[in-house]
């Protein structure tokens, strides 16, 4: 059944096809039932694996690689001809776009703030403060007594504190005080116990971090937690007073 014009069912019908001799039918079958045609199916597979290969190498231009190489002359003649009848090729406008910015440069600006919680501190958390930020430059292990105990009594940052007569929890103390003014920035650090196989976490002090740029916003975060905490206290304060 097709669907070409003024050709129907009924019209197919009205066609005679010849028919060989009887005889003849029955040998084409037997050829056909002791014909053996995996060699031909065979064949058919791989010539449509080589026409796949084919049409690779003809898209990616391997295929002509070597004509190519042969008539190389041939060739760059036919390019002068094409681009003289076509006139010359526009030429290539090259852009070049040079950006002038000012660099950028670390800037001490005094902070309201950051002044106003300063002035707070006494000789002892000042220098327990530079402490950490000049002489240590790294986080302090206050739950490590070894690391600890390097932090307050080493030559390279004890003579800070030797004026003060302080002892370690006068020193943990500051610390702990500096890190409620946002000033340095209390953390957890994980360290695994070989005895146990658990994985501890020890409290550890690092001086606040600064950007590239000289900016400070772990700082400025950090003076913004301890305002909301200094307010939550009052907030607690006021029914008790009551």
């Amino acid at each position: 059944w097709v669907s070409q014009a003024a050709i129907d069912g009924p019209t197919l019908v009205k066609f005679k096809l010849p028919l060989p001799p009887l005889p003849e039918q029955q040998r084409i079958v037997e050829v056909l039932q002791i014909a053996d045609f995996q060699p031909t199916l065979g064949r058919i597979d791989q010539a449509k694996r080589l026409q796949s290969a084919l049409i690779t190498e003809a898209l990616s231009g391997r295929l002509t690689a070597a004509w190519r190489e042969q008539h190389a002359q041939a060739l760059a003649e036919a390019a002068r001809e094409r681009d003289a009848r076509l006139g010359a090729p526009a030429p290539q406008v090259t852009v070049r776009i040079t950006e002038h910015a000012p660099t950028e440069r670390r800037t001490d600006l005094a902070r309201p703030r950051r002044q106003a919680v300063i002035e707070q501190l006494s000789s002892f958390q000042h220098e327990v403060w530079n402490t950490l930020r000049f002489e240590w430059r790294g986080a302090v292990l206050a739950d490590d007594p070894l690391a600890f105990e390097e932090f307050c009594t080493s030559p390279q940052t004890a003579w800070r504190l030797e004026g003060f007569a302080a002892g370690r929890e006068a020193v943990r103390r500051a610390l702990e005080q500096l890190a409620a003014m946002g000033l340095i920035r209390k953390m957890s650090l994980p360290r695994p116990n070989p005895n146990t196989g658990r994985t501890e976490y020890l409290t550890a002090f690092r001086p606040l971090r600064e950007a590239e740029d000289g900016s400070r916003p772990e700082e400025d975060t950090a003076l913004a937690d301890a305002e909301r905490l200094g307010r939550e206290l009052e907030r607690r304060r006021a029914p008790e007073a009551r």
